[in-house]
């Protein structure tokens, strides 16, 4: 592809402080089965990545860096403000796209109606290591079908998953730089007053949730001061919708619900007062923070297993222990009693 030829896809590429993750990002990108595209990469007067670029040597990339940090909503508008492709993409430096992603939603968006598209998303899971955060468990697809009402009570659109026409762009504008996070929300929030989208039922993303307690607690706070402020600017919209009033109190009470229990693990961690850590022989060490409530219980399940109900916490353990080395531990001791 020359340079004066427009790509099909301009895909957005914000970095910070994530060499490795930028790395395998990008090569996810360019591992894809679709290959029109360009990748605008934006550091946001983080660590130098030039070496990343190189490495890398594909003469698709722009890469632009910001002398000031301005922030995630301002490092992607750099991009927008220079892409040339047809369709907008999005992937953040600790995401991965699957080879299928661009392949997937540019043909869904070329055969339908819709201005905007998306797929589902995996959730991968990472927790405090050694040396650096390890992965802990992947959860199955997120998704969810297309619902303007339900767009103006949650964020259920990972940015990953979203491929659009740059031509709404001139109609609803970019990114709201105020916001410190859910800035994509709202501007799906915006875009969805006038264009419909389209779910494709299809995994083809990966995104990253850190489970460590304080960036975790960090996020809840963050995420509910922008919730609260995208409502408060929405409220007009909720006008005769009981229905959207009650649920977004019902979201409310869920983000209060989870900022409190954040509070109360850190403390625990503070206190240096962690409950036991182990079941049946088996070291609960990686759930400890991952999985709180579940290691709350062991006393309940000793109480279990000391009257013999083995099969209730097989179930138990089923249910609350996602696939990992300490869950198939567990069940395999249940199996021998």
């Amino acid at each position: 592809m020359s340079m004066l030829q427009e790509p099909k896809v301009s895909v957005v590429v914000p970095t910070y402080n994530r060499p490795k993750g930028l790395e395998h990002a990008l090569r996810s990108i360019l591992d894809g089965r679709f290959q029109d595209f360009e990748i605008l990469v934006v550091n946001d007067a983080g660590q130098p990545v030039e070496g990343v670029i190189r490495t890398l040597n594909d003469k698709r990339i722009t890469y632009i860096v910001h002398p000031q940090n301005k922030g995630l909503p301002a490092a992607r508008n750099t991009a927008l403000k220079l892409a040339r492709g047809q369709y907008i993409a999005y992937l953040d430096d600790d995401d991965i796209w699957y080879e299928n992603h661009l392949e997937t939603l540019v043909a869904e968006i070329q055969r339908g109606k819709e201005a905007v598209v998306y797929s589902d998303g995996a959730q991968s899971q990472v927790r405090p290591g050694p040396d650096g955060p390890v992965e802990h468990a992947k959860k199955p697809s997120y998704g969810f079908e297309y619902s303007r009402d339900l767009m103006l009570v949650s964020n259920y659109i990972p940015v990953l998953c979203i491929l659009h026409e740059r031509r709404i762009l001139e109609e609803t504008g970019l990114f709201d730089e105020s916001l410190t996070s859910h800035e994509d929300w709202e501007m799906w929030i915006r875009v969805s007053r006038t264009y419909d989208f389209r779910r494709v039922p299809v995994e083809t993303t990966e995104y990253v949730i850190d489970l460590d307690p304080q960036k975790q607690d960090r996020r809840r706070r963050a995420m509910f001061d922008t919730l609260v402020q995208i409502y408060e600017r929405t409220e007009p919209l909720l006008d005769d919708r009981p229905d959207l009033i009650e649920a977004r109190k019902d979201h409310i009470r869920k983000y209060m619900a989870d900022i409190q229990q954040s509070t109360e693990i850190l403390a625990a961690m503070e206190q240096n007062s962690p409950p036991p850590q182990n079941l049946l022989g088996v070291s609960l060490e990686s759930e400890l923070r991952a999985n709180p409530n579940m290691v709350r219980r062991l006393p309940t399940l000793q109480g279990y297993l000391n009257r013999g109900k083995h099969d209730l916490v097989a179930r138990i353990v089923r249910k609350e222990l996602p696939e990992s080395d300490t869950r198939r531990l567990l069940l395999e001791k249940l199996e021998q009693l």
